[in-house]
């Protein structure tokens, strides 16, 4: 116990600064059942296991800009929730996790067009299990800018993952893949869906071709994949 709560004091202290992407590779299918939470920060993501495991990897993080196109954006959600801490939040855990969901809802506060503090926000409700809570904070994050693919991201990641609708994640994906073709993660994770989710292996092949194609020397873990399909 006393290393698990040592880990989530180490988590909750990451959560700092802006832009998160909730969103990482996995090493196994991710359609195993599981209480894992991904959270990543400043290109530093840190997973958390419910036996106490964590891994620390670096990934780039964009700089999001709102696109101002002269629309009008629908009202925002509301953004102050009650949930439940999951039981292994130690106080001290919880006492930091509330103080940082408190700082992001104070952010809104003062600017309801905050994207990082939106994303943000739904990474901290993530990581207490709230993911109702994380999903109307990104989906409104996709208002602000349709044109930044980590909302999408991190909700196709939540639908795959925790939710379990594989029809919403491959629109998610899809769409974050619409924003940013670059984004080779996206593509593994939608190959994830259409091959472990939908028992697809024409459309998971195909998912792996394309971002290969829409990354020519970037892409050796897609390509990996589909060189070695059938050893999987």
């Amino acid at each position: 116990m006393t290393n698990k709560n040592t880990i989530i004091i180490i988590i909750v202290l990451v959560l700092l600064g802006a832009g998160y992407y909730a969103y990482t590779n996995r090493e196994h299918p991710p359609f195993m059942p599981t209480s894992s939470q991904k959270i990543e920060n400043d290109g530093v993501a840190v997973g958390v296991e419910s036996t106490g495991d964590f891994e620390i990897k670096n990934i780039p993080i964009a700089t999001p800009t709102i696109a101002s196109k002269g629309q009008e954006l629908p009202p925002p959600p509301e953004y102050r929730r009650t949930f439940t801490y999951p039981v292994y939040f130690n106080a001290e855990a919880r006492a930091i996790t509330d103080k940082n969901i408190a700082d992001q809802q104070k952010a809104i506060d003062k600017n309801k067009t905050d994207l990082n503090a939106w994303i943000e926000l739904g990474n901290l409700y993530n990581l207490v299990q709230d993911y109702d809570g994380a999903r109307i904070m990104w989906e409104y994050a996709t208002k602000l800018n349709p044109d930044y693919f980590i909302p999408y991201a991190n909700l196709g990641n939540l639908y795959m993952s925790d939710l379990r609708d594989y029809v919403k994640s491959e629109t998610n994906f899809k769409l974050a893949l619409e924003a940013d073709p670059s984004q080779i993660l996206v593509y593994r994770s939608l190959y994830e869906v259409y091959r472990y989710g939908f028992n697809d292996d024409v459309r998971a092949r195909a998912i792996l071709q394309a971002g290969i194609n829409a990354n020519p020397g970037k892409s050796s873990d897609l390509q990996y994949l589909l060189d070695h399909y059938n050893e999987q």
